[in-house]
């Protein structure tokens, strides 16, 4: 068996004289591969910033302050507005044709939930228990 160095020469210098040959690509064509891959990429991220450029040069125009903008915020609070009116509308007729449920074992008082669901919404607790409920810290608003 030979010593690595000698089979290292003798891939390099076959013993027939001829050239080594190989089946696989040349490095030209290896090389003309990748330029053409290197060029799509490139042509792609040309684009891409074609069309970011395009965007931001529509964008310059202040679109928050052009007549469509403001229109279009008129008529989304007026929807909103009008559904809002709507529901409240709905609420008031159903709770009008609601019998008043009175305490009993079985379930609570309505006038009793609507109380707390007030309070809740417009009068908030903010305290924070401490010390294992024996103080409270208020949060500022």
């Amino acid at each position: 068996m030979a010593s690595p160095l000698m089979s290292v020469a003798l891939r390099m210098f076959p013993r027939s004289g001829a050239a080594a040959t190989t089946t696989g690509a040349n490095s030209w064509a290896t090389v003309s591969l990748w330029r053409r891959f290197f060029q799509l990429k490139e042509e792609e991220e040309e684009e891409q910033l074609e069309v970011l450029c395009e965007v931001l040069e529509e964008s310059r125009a202040c679109p928050v302050a052009s007549d469509e903008a403001n229109q279009a915020r008129h008529e989304f609070l007026q929807g909103h507005y009008r559904t809002l009116q709507t529901a409240s509308n709905l609420t008031s007729t159903m709770n009008s044709n609601l019998p008043d449920m009175q305490t009993t074992s079985s379930g609570p008082n309505l006038n009793v939930m609507r109380e707390r669901e007030n309070q809740v919404l417009h009068q908030p607790n903010l305290d924070i228990p401490v010390q294992n409920g024996y103080g409270y810290v208020n949060v500022a608003q």
